[in-house]
């Protein structure tokens, strides 16, 4: 996996809830994360999930695109959370260090794996830093909590003729969210992350929630996503200024009240010229 060092890049993406639960909190009875002053909070991991979930379907057409159009080997990108990999090969790999050469999220987003069976029947604990940090994400409005009671015609227990989960369904009516990515050039040196590795990256995340939709999450769609690189991998201020000024934002300065359409939001769009920090900037939708 030698290969020339990559350059700093760095991106955002714009999420827009309707109706849905982006990141439900596991201490709130998984409803949907929001911070002590009442903005909505998505986690980095919920959204690392949602990618690897799409890398993980060999089968699915998300993957089947990517590898055709990225000349990709498939032997070399699997996915260290797939339950289906057994826990003793994962084992074995992280015993001689091959985590990495073997699972494209490990060398995306690390993975600290505590190894039972250690070559001298020891337990050990080997961490690995991934290329790429993404941090949490955080509604650009207040949001709001509703819940809903579900009910069901046939019962979930053999002596019950319905069901009903009270307050079952949690959700959000509206809301915009804005999540970051950086790209570690040192750490991705180290792991072996490759330059290949970031375009899987950035090739599966329109499709991030499309196909990975779920009853919770229907109304929930990327409304803009951009990846900036700057031309060193020493990296620049001007790059991730620009990255800052592509997030969207309210029109509405200082509003305290939750959006009710995507309407009441500026999706900004790069200048006409980069500035010579930069190399690249790239609209992930347009693909």
């Amino acid at each position: 996996m030698s290969e020339k060092m990559l350059n700093t890049m760095c991106g955002l993406l714009g999420i827009g809830v309707e109706d849905s639960n982006l990141n439900g909190d596991p201490d709130a009875n998984g409803e949907p994360r929001i911070d002590p002053k009442g903005f909505g909070v998505c986690s980095g991991v919920s959204i690392k999930r949602k990618v690897r979930d799409v890398v993980m379907e060999k089968d699915g057409p998300v993957w089947q695109y990517i590898e055709r159009k990225l000349g990709v080997n498939p032997e070399e990108c699997g996915i260290f959370e797939d339950p289906n990999v057994a826990w003793d090969y994962l084992s074995e790999l992280n015993q001689d260090g091959l985590l990495p050469k073997k699972f494209w999220d490990v060398r995306m987003f690390g993975v600290a794996f505590l190894d039972q069976k250690g070559k001298n029947g020891e337990s050990r604990k080997r961490s690995y830093c991934g290329g790429m940090q993404i941090s949490f994400g955080r509604s650009l409005r207040p949001i709001e909590i509703e819940t809903m009671t579900n009910t069901r015609r046939r019962g979930s227990e053999p002596d019950k003729n319905s069901g009903m989960a009270p307050n079952g369904f949690s959700y959000i009516p509206h809301g915009l969210y804005v999540v970051r990515y950086y790209v570690n050039p040192t750490l991705a040196k180290k792991i072996g992350c490759t330059r290949q590795d970031i375009e899987i990256f950035l090739h599966a995340v329109p499709y991030m929630f499309s196909h990975t939709m779920s009853r919770t999450r229907v109304g929930v769609k990327l409304l803009s996503a951009w990846h900036v690189e700057s031309n060193s991998p020493l990296g620049s201020r001007k790059a991730e200024d620009l990255m800052e000024s592509l997030a969207p934002y309210s029109k509405e300065k200082g509003v305290t009240t939750p959006s009710t359409s995507f309407d009441d939001y500026v999706f900004p769009e790069p200048p006409p010229t980069l500035p010579s920090e930069v190399c690249e900037v790239r609209n992930l939708l347009d693909c």
